[in-house]
């Protein structure tokens, strides 16, 4: 077998190996040097890019932590309201470090359309928020008046700084935000928000409409005496209308009841009748409604609503013993009542001949004070200081008292 050499001589001089060492020296020192050279015009071309870049950097950065920093800050629920809703203010105050703080005085809110102050319920202009713990803001809200116009509306907080100079103001502010103002040598920021206030418009009514009602159940075998004197069957009911000169004829078609169920919570004979009034009607070239008695059951009574659906009930409570007790409406509150009276509106869309729908009864006979939360929560009125220590009975007595015994001298609430 062939032994492997141990080493191998080197065939280059050592002066040739000196020489080849250098000539790579020389050729790595000129590569160094190129570069350099390239990276000096590159950056002479590129520095007035890099460095308009780096300031927008900087002032974008600078600008979002201003908004963040801005001492108060106005949100609402929703952009667009009918004008049935609850607008929902939230408002958040901070110091200059970003911290959530609450303030002595609740900052208040004002409304404007048309850059006009709107006066909402009660004569109300001001609304003052309360404070929430739990996500350490403000937060109030602003009952739509009565017919309120339809567009565009402007919210807008107001908050008292004592010391300015702490906040980084720019005059680029975004748009909800203002610069500070001062009045009386006090300075103040400002927060805006807008929404919009839409409605639906009802179908135009034909001028001079002349409407006859029948608010009995309808009469199934009953005589009825006819305009001329003579008795007839239900037809009389559209004698009657033509004696009057009516245009159309509205019935009462939903009515709750004694026997009345979950499944079927209107008296069935009304509702099979509501066809045949229908078609009737307009064979004597009458239009025909028919309407829902929304919240009222009868028979009227109170505390004993048995043989009735399982509704919730309106509360009332006496103002002497504090012993609540249920009345014979509905509860505003109870959302199957709403599901059985949009059945009905359901099922009135489907009928042939019914021109017109409504509703009745859209209140509380008496009591209706199981809503004092909402109510009290809601609406801008003002409650003693200790309201959170008082117990259900107290609220509601308190509220009955307001509504029922001092509504002459506290008209606002």
């Amino acid at each position: 077998m062939e032994q492997q050499p141990l080493y191998l001589l080197d065939r280059e001089s050592p002066t040739e190996r000196r020489r080849r060492q250098h000539r790579q020296q020389q050729s790595t020192c000129c590569s160094c040097l190129l570069v350099v050279i390239s990276a000096l015009i590159a950056l002479v071309v590129l520095w007035r890019p890099v460095a308009n870049w780096w300031q927008e950097r900087s002032q974008t950065a600078k600008g979002q932590q201003i908004v963040e920093m801005f001492p108060l800050d106005l949100q609402v629920n929703a952009r667009v309201y009918r004008r049935h809703n609850l607008v929902r203010f939230q408002i958040r105050t901070v110091d200059a470090h970003g911290e959530a703080v609450r303030l002595k005085e609740p900052p208040q809110i004002v409304v404007r359309h048309d850059g006009h102050v709107v006066m909402t319920v009660a004569g109300v202009r001001r609304v003052t928020p309360s404070w929430n713990a739990a996500n350490q803001s403000y937060v109030c809200h602003w009952p739509i008046p009565w017919a309120a116009q339809a567009g565009s509306y402007v919210a807008e907080a107001k908050m008292a700084i004592s010391s300015p100079g702490e906040w980084p103001w720019q005059l680029d502010l975004p748009a909800d935000k203002k610069e500070p103002s001062y009045e009386n040598g006090t300075s103040y920021c400002i927060a805006q928000m807008d929404f919009k206030i839409t409605h639906r418009a009802p179908r135009d009514v034909p001028p001079g409409l002349c409407v006859a009602t029948w608010e009995a159940d309808f009469p199934e075998g009953q005589a009825i005496r006819r305009p001329d004197g003579t008795m007839g069957d239900w037809h009389a009911i559209l004698d009657w209308c033509e004696f009057l000169g009516a245009d159309a004829l509205w019935f009462r078609g939903a009515v709750t009841r004694r026997g009345c169920t979950d499944e079927a919570p209107f008296a069935k004979e009304n509702l099979e009748a509501i066809p045949r009034l229908a078609a009737a009607a307009h064979q004597r070239g009458l239009r025909f409604g028919a309407w829902a008695v929304a919240y009222a059951t009868y028979p009227r009574q109170r505390e004993n609503n048995r043989g009735l659906p399982d509704y919730w009930w309106g509360q009332d409570i006496s103002r002497s013993t504090g012993k609540v007790s249920s009345v014979s409406f509905v509860s505003l509150l109870d959302p199957n009542r709403i599901t059985h009276l949009a059945d009905f509106f359901e099922q009135m869309q489907r009928t042939r001949d019914v021109d017109f729908v409504g509703l009745d009864y859209l209140r509380n006979e008496r009591g209706g004070y199981e809503m004092t939360g909402q109510f009290t929560s809601q609406m801008p009125v003002e409650l003693p200081d200790n309201w959170a220590n008082y117990s259900r009975e107290q609220r509601w007595k308190f509220v009955a008292r307001k509504v029922e015994s001092e509504w002459n001298s506290d008209v606002d609430f």
